[in-house]
């Protein structure tokens, strides 16, 4: 291609072909705009005019209509409620809705509207008289005089009669007290007794005859008559015992003040029987509320018309505006025909832009397209466009197409060499499973060369298990055929060449080339990874001085057992809790080493009495717990005692000491009645009780009598009154612990650690109360306590100038309380806090057992701008998985991992992966208990983000004096969630 001069490349360009065309479609446009403009400018002018009256009619119509509904509100809810307050309220709706008839009128008058007078006219009488029938049915309701017809009968002659009989009654009573000595008094005062009962009842009788009528205790016509039929009956019984007493009087057996008494009850009764029958018939009238006529027959009528006369104005007004659409409708057809015209114009010069377009850039570029595609299958090259039809962009083109070309050339190598890099296995399989290609760490990971690869089938490379399970869920038939399996990750094991085996993580994607269907498999060794995953799920299981299951294993396994048990109708399983005697002392006089002698010595003996099915599990401290299957309530006593004994004739011996630890322990059948896994496990926690308060080294077995035994658990009572005491009195205070950032040393923010105070004043740590708390649901409102604490520093803190961050642990109760949540977004608009200056901590075994809910928690939590952390992760049995399943911000990594990670190679590469894999979710990490500097640069070595203990800062306490604040180390500190223990 020849050099093309300057002025030559204007001449040929596409750009100068647009500008000729763009200029002649361009004043064309401009001048149909302009008649189109015009036309439509007049025609919008008279219709808008007429638009904005009518919108504003209309608008005053429907608030006319909104008015009236409002006002038929209020009248009902002030006949409800006799509100006067309501009253004022139904008297302001009708002076507002005459103000708004009257604006209306004032609009329609004016022209072209006249027609509407006539409406006018009849709206404005409905409105007088809708307020003249409002106003006596509110006047009539104001009073329950006029409200009731039958209110003057119950006061002036029921209430008087009722009171007068009360009277005679007692009278004649007392007289029959004083006499009752003589034998006929006893039968006179128990009819006397009767007449009284049977009176009270018809009176409750009417009562409720009347509550009836109001409709409070249901469908008013079912009931009145079911009360009536029973102050019939009451009245028939009295008339019958009063019968009863003349004929005592007649035989001159009544005294003196019983025979005037009985004179005086049969005139009440007959007084009172027919006050009840004219109120009786006034309540089953119509008539019983005055008020309700006025309602039904003059209100309701009166609103329907004004609701039917505005529906008639606003159907006139429609039909307004039909006649202007019919207007404009003319100036549309006009505008039609133009735009046609113009249609036509544009449709020719179109064409004769197609023809230029064709001429001038389709060809030549299809002739540079037919040469890419040549160049991209190797057919050699094409001719391109002839040097006369070459404009200034297909030269472009051209030259573009030369740069690509050695450009693919240049990435199709540098993408060989990647691959042949790369760190992960890369295999690339055709249809029937024969291998295509296969990369350098491919070919390391198998042990077999390129040309050992290739062409050979995939089953070579992995076991016959792994080939069967990739036939039966991969694969179209027995030669290995792949169906459509995009995005497919699994791990299969894989065979050297040598014939060892290994686990492999798959990846599988498959792509098109020239109707070819080739399979792309990454494939790596993950030995070492799940070799470190059955690790952690070991330790997840295990407790980790004793070796043996730990509570939360327990629990499951409890869980599984008592679902069989109730699906299978078979109770055969029991618990046994075992609690050590003198384990406080061996810890208190010969140290926490000798402790932990004890723990694992125990353990052994605990393990060679165990059956192989059976299993024992350390709930944690000095508490141990078996789990026998098929056992029968007969044998479990046996049992228990001989645990019993094997441990009573155990004695620690240390550094010349000699201790009997002895135990106490405590058993339960697994039996129908046993409601879930926890209350199989407080059945055996009492029966220990009861037997470490019967004097120790002795075991109980639960019963049902042992469920009202509360002197058991008098000592966690004493506990929840004192907390209870103690959040009534504010006897809790708060101690914070720094925690800082390792990239800038700083502190970032406090976690807040709870204490409380006894009656003296001394402190009290959490490990004292906590488990008392959670026991009688105390938790809940330790939390809540915590939280207004916490948030009204925050606020004091902004009010001072100074920005302050607190974290906040939860207990189990709170995560998914509606009030906890509540009292959090109600104080973050109260007290004004920036949400993110909170940090709600949630331990790793109370959100993993309350999965849904507290994801859903925490994710409402981060909805009002706070953060969420997750604590003690890598102490429960949850997977690495978990982590995407629980939204949080923070993870703050376990510190049994932490305490002795500068010796502890596992620990190491634990802490790693977590941080690791945290960081890859976008979430912080915070190592607790950091005891020495050592462990600090290591942990900023690793790049964990925070790091939190004693190596930082101990806790100080809130609000108290300087000498009071950092807390003596000697004692091991307890956070608000339960089982969680501050730094030693």
């Amino acid at each position: 291609m020849g050099h093309t001069p300057p002025s030559s490349r204007s001449r040929s360009s596409i750009h100068r072909h647009f500008i000729i065309l763009m200029m002649v479609v361009l004043v064309v446009l401009l001048a149909a705009v302009w008649y189109t403009e015009h036309l439509v400018y007049e025609t919008a002018r008279e219709a808008q005019a007429q638009a904005t009256s009518q919108a504003q009619i209309s608008t005053r119509l429907t608030a006319l209509k909104n008015a009236l509904q409002t006002t038929e509100t209020a009248l009902y809810e002030y006949l409800l409620l006799f509100d006067p307050d309501q009253r004022a309220v139904v008297e302001s709706r009708l002076h507002s809705n005459a103000e708004l008839l009257h604006a209306l009128n004032g609009f329609i008058s004016r022209p072209p509207y006249e027609g509407f007078a006539e409406d006018m006219a009849q709206l404005k009488t409905l409105q007088v008289d809708l307020g003249q029938a409002m106003e006596e049915a509110v006047e009539v309701a104001s009073r329950a005089e006029t409200r009731f017809p039958a209110m003057n009968i119950l006061l002036n002659e029921l209430y008087v009669s009722n009171a007068s009989f009360s009277r005679a009654v007692e009278s004649a009573i007392e007289e029959a007290r004083d006499m009752g000595d003589q034998p006929s008094q006893r039968e006179i005062n128990e009819l006397l007794w009767q007449i009284r009962y049977y009176w009270a009842q018809q009176i409750s009788a009417f009562r409720i005859f009347v509550a009836n009528r109001s409709g409070v205790f249901g469908t008013p016509d079912r009931s009145l008559k079911d009360n009536l039929t029973n102050v019939s009956l009451y009245f028939e019984q009295i008339k019958n015992l009063l019968d009863k007493l003349r004929k005592y009087e007649e035989r001159g057996l009544l005294g003196l003040q019983q025979s005037e008494s009985l004179a005086q009850m049969q005139v009440d009764r007959a007084l009172y029987v027919h006050g009840f029958t004219r109120a009786a018939d006034i309540y089953l009238s119509d008539g019983w509320r005055a008020d309700i006529p006025i309602v039904r027959k003059r209100i309701q009528p009166l609103f329907i018309d004004l609701n039917r006369r505005i529906s008639a104005m606003e159907s006139h007004l429609a039909m307004r505006s039909e006649s202007t659409m019919a207007n404009t409708l003319g100036t549309t057809e006009t505008l039609s025909r133009f735009i046609w015209l113009l249609t036509i114009f544009v449709g020719g010069l179109l064409y004769i832009a197609y023809l230029v377009f064709e001429r001038v850039i389709r060809r030549p570029m299809l002739q540079v397209s037919h040469a890419m595609e040549a160049e991209a299958t190797g057919q050699g090259a094409r001719p391109l466009p002839a040097q006369a039809y070459q404009t200034e962009e297909v030269r472009s083109l051209l030259n573009a197409f030369e740069h690509m070309r050695r450009e693919v050339r240049s990435r199709q190598q540098r993408l060989e060499s990647i691959l042949d890099n790369a760190a992960e296995g890369i295999v690339v399989i055709d249809n029937q499973g024969h291998i295509e290609s296969a990369n350098s760490a491919a070919q390391t990971l198998f042990g077999f060369a390129e040309e050992e690869l290739l062409g050979k089938h995939i089953r070579r490379l992995v076991t016959r298990a792994s080939w069967k399970k990739y036939l039966a869920l991969y694969s179209d038939g027995r030669q290995g055929s792949a169906r459509h399996i995009e995005g497919i990750e699994d791990e299969f094991y894989g065979r050297r060449k040598g014939g060892e085996t290994f686990a492999m993580a798959v990846k599988v994607s498959q792509m098109e080339i020239d109707g070819r269907t080739l399979t792309t498999a990454l494939v790596a060794d993950v030995s070492e990874r799940k070799a470190m995953v059955e690790s952690l799920r070991r330790m997840a299981e295990h407790d980790a001085l004793t070796g043996l299951y730990n509570r939360q294993y327990l629990l499951d396994e409890l869980e599984r057992v008592h679902a069989n048990a109730q699906r299978s109708g078979r109770f055969h399983s029991a618990l046994i809790y075992i609690d050590l005697d003198h384990f406080k002392y061996v810890n208190d006089t010969l140290g926490h080493l000798a402790g932990d002698k004890v723990l694992v010595e125990v353990t052994e003996l605990l393990r060679d009495r165990l059956r192989k099915e059976d299993i024992l599990a350390r709930l944690g401290g000095d508490e141990f717990a078996i789990l026998l299957y098929d056992i029968s309530s007969t044998q479990l006593p046996m049992v228990a005692d001989a645990y019993r004994k094997r441990l009573s004739e155990y004695v620690f011996r240390h550094e010349g000491e000699a201790v009997d630890v002895g135990c106490s322990i405590g058993a339960a059948m697994l039996e129908p009645d046993v409601a879930s896994k926890e209350d199989l496990l407080a059945r055996a926690d009492v029966a220990c009780h009861i037997a470490k308060h019967g004097g120790r080294n002795r075991i109980h077995v639960y019963t049902a009598h042992d469920s009202k035994n509360m002197d058991v658990m008098s000592a966690d009572m004493g506990w929840a009154r004192r907390i209870k005491r103690a959040i009534e009195e504010d006897r809790f205070v708060l101690a914070r612990q720094p925690i800082i950032d390792l990239k800038t040393g700083r502190i970032s923010r406090y976690e807040l650690l709870l204490r409380m105070l006894d009656e003296a004043g001394d402190i009290i740590m959490p490990g004292g109360f906590l488990s008392s708390a959670e026991r009688f649901g105390l938790s809940v409102e330790i939390d809540k306590w915590v939280i207004c604490a916490a948030m009204q520093r925050v606020a004091q803190s902004l009010r001072e100038g100074r920005k302050v961050s607190y974290a906040i642990n939860l207990s189990a109760d709170s995560i998914g309380a509606v009030e906890v949540l509540e009292l959090i977004r109600d104080h973050i608009r109260e007290l004004e806090i920036p949400p993110g200056t909170l940090v709600f901590e949630i331990t790793e075994t109370v959100a993993i057992r309350n999965l849904a809910s507290a994801a859903e928690f925490i994710t409402e939590l981060r909805n009002l701008g706070c953060l969420a952390a997750l604590d003690d992760f890598g102490s429960g049995y949850c997977s690495f998985a978990y982590l995407k399943d629980i939204p949080v911000d923070l993870v703050k990594i376990d510190g049994s991992f932490v305490r002795d990670l500068i010796h502890n190679n596992l620990h190491q590469t634990i802490v790693r992966a977590i941080n690791d894999i945290s960081h890859a979710m976008e979430q912080k990490t915070i190592a607790e208990f950091v005891e020495d500097t050592a462990t600090l640069a290591l942990l900023s070595e690793i790049g964990v983000d925070m790091a939190q203990g004693y190596a930082i800062g101990r806790p100080e306490l809130l609000g108290r004096t300087d000498e009071e604040q950092v807390e003596d180390g000697s004692e091991r500190d307890n956070v608000l969630h339960f089982g969680k223990q501050g730094p030693p």
